[in-house]
C-alpha cells in the first residue's frame, strides 16, 4: 500500500509530529511505501518528496501571509504535482489547518484518493483548538456560542482570535468535513465523544479510536527500583499545569522534583520555584538522555489543565515501567488505571495533587514494584507499535474496500 502522510511540520515540533513520524516508521516496518507532504522549513528532516513541499504561513501580518493562513494556493499546486508524480492509494492527514490549509482537500477529492484525518487537537470544533479561553480556563460547549473573540481565546490576542474565528467559520462552510473526510482517527475516546457532541455532522463519518504508540525501549526492570525523583517533562506553558504542580510541591516531600522542558513560562516557573530546594529545572532533553531521566523517576506527573488527548508522556513512561500521577481531565483518565498504573487527581487542585504525590511516595517496596509492573503491562496491552498498526490497517482497509 502506498500511503501519503500530510502534516504542517516535517520536524519534531511536538507530540503530533512525533505521531506523524512514528506512523511512517510503523508503516514502513510492515512493508508499506510512505510518502510525505508538508511545508518548507529549514528544520525539516530529510524527505525524497521535499521538492514538492509548500510555502507555509510564517505568522506575519503581510497580505500574502494572511491569505495563506486561510487558503494556501501554493500547497494546492504542490500537492497536485506530487499526486501526479507518485499516485498514493490513501492519504492520512495530521495537522493542516492554518498552514497547508483546507486548500488541499478538493485536490485529493478530485483525484479519488481516500482521506483519513488523524485528529490531534480540537480545531474541527474549536477555533482556538485547545478548548481554553484567553485566561486559560477550560471552555464548555455552550460558551462557544459567543465565539472565541470576546474571550480572546487565541493567546489572549483579539487580532489572533478574530483570524482564528474567521478561518473556522469559512472552513466549516466551504469545506464541510463529511464531504472531504472518508474516516477520522481519534487518539482518545474522550476526543471522539466531544467532537460528535459539538458537531453532529461528524457522526456521518466513519471513525475509530487508535491510541498513540511508542517503541518498546526494552528497559530492564529491577524489583528493587525505587525511583529517585518525581518528574515532569514537556512544554512549559500555562495549559500544562506546571504552575499548579509547583504550588503543590512543598519542602517536606520525600523525593525531589525534576522539571524537564522549555516553553513560554520557563522564566515565570523558575521564579515561582525560587527557594524550593527540592525542585530542579533541567532544561530541554531528548533521545537517550531523556529516556534515562524517565527511567529513573518514581513517577511522571502529568498536571494538564486542558483537554489533553492521549499524551505520549504517559505512554513513553509506561514503556519504561514508570507509573503516572495524572490530572482527571480530557483523555488522561481513560489511560490511567487508578491505584494500578498510577494515581488520578482533580485538575487545577494543588491539594488533590499533593495527596496523589503522598500516596505514591509512601508506597511500600512491593506495592510500588506492582505499580511499575502494571504500568508496563498496560503499555503492552494498548500502546505498542503492533496495536497501533492494527488500528491503522483496520481504518485504511475499511475505506479502500468501500471505494471498490
Amino acid at each position: 500500500m502506498k500511503i501519503l502522510l500530510i502534516n504542517n511540520f516535517h520536524y519534531r515540533k511536538g507530540g503530533s509530529e512525533t505521531v506523524y513520524f512514528n506512523t511512517a516508521e510503523t508503516l514502513r516496518a510492515h512493508g508499506h511505501e510512505v510518502l510525505f507532504f508538508s511545508c518548507i522549513d529549514k528544520k525539516n528532516e530529510p524527505a525524497q518528496e521535499a521538492s514538492f513541499f509548500a510555502k507555509g504561513f510564517r505568522g506575519k501580518c503581510s497580505p500574502v501571509d494572511i491569505v495563506r493562513y486561510f487558503y494556501n494556493h501554493d500547497a494546492k499546486e504542490k500537492l497536485e504535482a506530487l499526486l501526479k508524480e507518485f499516485q498514493p492509494d490513501i492519504a492520512d492527514i495530521h495537522l493542516f489547518w492554518g498552514n497547508l490549509t483546507a486548500s488541499i482537500l478538493p485536490i485529493l477529492k478530485r483525484k479519488g484518493i481516500p482521506v483519513v484525518h488523524t485528529v490531534h487537537d480540537y480545531r474541527m470544533i474549536c477555533p482556538a483548538y485547545t478548548f481554553t479561553n484567553g485566561s486559560g480556563e477550560v471552555c464548555h460547549k455552550e460558551e462557544c456560542k459567543m465565539g472565541c473573540i470576546l474571550k480572546k481565546c487565541c493567546k489572549g490576542s483579539i487580532l489572533k482570535s478574530v483570524m482564528m474565528q474567521a478561518e473556522f467559520l469559512i472552513r466549516k462552510r466551504a469545506f464541510p468535513y463529511e464531504k472531504y473526510f472518508d474516516a477520522l482517527i481519534f487518539v482518545s475516546h474522550f476526543a471522539e465523544q466531544l467532537h460528535k457532541q459539538c458537531c453532529p455532522t461528524i457522526n456521518k463519518i466513519y471513525s475509530k479510536v487508535v491510541y498513540n504508540c511508542t517503541s518498546d525501549p526494552k528497559v530492564d526492570f529491577v524489583t528493587e527500583k525505587e525511583g529517585k525523583y518525581f518528574l515532569y517533562y514537556g512544554r512549559l506553558s500555562k495549559e500544562k499545569g506546571v504552575e499548579t504542580l509547583l504550588k503543590a510541591y512543598t519542602d517536606e516531600r520525600k523525593y525531589p522534583l525534576h522539571i524537564v522542558g522549555s516553553g513560554p513560562m520557563d522564566e515565570h516557573l523558575r521564579l515561582l520555584a525560587k527557594g524550593k530546594k527540592n525542585v530542579s529545572f533541567l532544561g530541554y532533553m531528548s533521545g537517550e538522555r531523556l529516556r534515562q531521566e524517565i527511567a529513573g523517576a518514581r513517577a511522571v506527573i502529568v498536571p494538564s489543565e486542558w483537554y489533553e488527548n492521549n499524551p505520549l508522556t504517559i505512554i513513553e513512561s509506561y514503556s519504561m515501567h514508570v507509573p503516572i500521577i495524572g490530572a482527571r481531565i480530557g483523555g488522561i483518565p481513560e489511560i490511567i488505571e487508578e491505584s494500578r498504573t498510577g494515581f488520578l487527581f482533580d485538575a487545577f487542585s494543588k491539594e488533590d495533587l499533593k495527596r496523589a504525590i503522598v500516596r505514591c511516595e509512601t508506597l511500600d517496596k512491593d506495592s510500588y514494584a506492582q505499580l511499575c509492573s502494571n504500568a508496563y503491562a498496560l503499555f503492552n496491552k494498548n500502546f505498542t507499535e503492533h496495536r497501533n498498526y492494527e488500528g491503522l490497517m483496520e481504518v485504511f482497509n475499511h475505506i479502500l474496500e468501500g471505494k471498490k
